[in-house]
């Protein structure tokens, strides 16, 4: 049976990522926007990202969030004819369309790990940012993914940026070189402080790659493709992207 096999997903304790990478894909398995190629595809409010990183000698399959819902996960999955081990499940913050599909797989006994921040309303005991994990603090602790890849510059994934992208863009100052960010934003068209803030960090930056998912408008992910000038002229489920 073809699609996301849980069961194998490691602990935080063993999570250990190469200092670098060679390549990596992304496949977006759920989000808000549907597949303007694909009907077969359920598009539904929530994230969830299989990534695949490689190096010389191997690979890590990451699961990034799950969506609200596991059957819609593994029939996206599914869909996209993905049949995958999960080396990490990686949950970026405790809201229900990005944890849902977990703990659903939790209470099935199919998933036993999960990386994932501390639960609402609980303070961080101590600071958590590390080489892939990028910690912020409030009600809602919401972690970010990062991994560099050779010769091109760090890869950022963000989920829900629930505390403002600002937020997210004054942590990234001090890497020399962002290569992608991917996920959701919390941008809207109308948002006439953040987002021209954020364009115009895109630029200083000289980000490459710029993935707007999940909580960024439907309009606003259309402006900054535009903008930017991106290969791609659409985002939403089952979108594939070799970063």
């Amino acid at each position: 049976m073809t699609g996301i096999h849980l069961h194998t997903a490691k602990d935080r304790n063993l999570f250990c990522l190469s200092d670098t990478y060679k390549e990596a894909k992304m496949q977006v398995l759920v989000d808000d926007l549907p597949n303007p190629y694909l009907n077969n595809l359920l598009a539904v409010r929530g994230l969830s990202i299989f990534l695949t990183l490689r190096d010389d000698k191997n690979h890590v399959n990451i699961l990034f969030d799950s969506g609200p819902r596991l059957d819609v996960l593994q029939h996206n999955a599914s869909a996209l004819g993905l049949d995958a081990f999960v080396d990490y499940a990686f949950l970026s913050v405790w809201l229900s369309h990005h944890a849902g599909g977990f703990l659903q797989a939790y209470g099935k006994n199919v998933l036993k790990k999960v990386i994932a921040p501390q639960f609402p309303g609980r303070k961080l005991k101590k600071e958590r940012d590390n080489t892939h994990i990028m910690t912020f603090e409030g009600w809602f602790n919401e972690q970010i993914l990062l991994f560099k890849l050779a010769e091109r510059g760090m890869v950022v994934v963000i989920g829900c940026a629930i505390y403002g992208i600002a937020r997210l863009l004054k942590k990234l100052e001090r890497y020399d070189k962002v290569h992608a960010i991917i996920g959701g934003f919390n941008l809207s068209s109308l948002d006439v402080l953040d987002g021209p803030l954020f364009m115009r960090w895109i630029r200083k930056k000289k980000v490459e790659v710029v993935i707007p998912l999940h909580s960024t408008a439907p309009k606003a992910r259309k402006i900054i493709l535009k903008k930017l000038k991106s290969d791609l002229d659409w985002t939403g489920v089952g979108l594939s992207v070799n970063l």
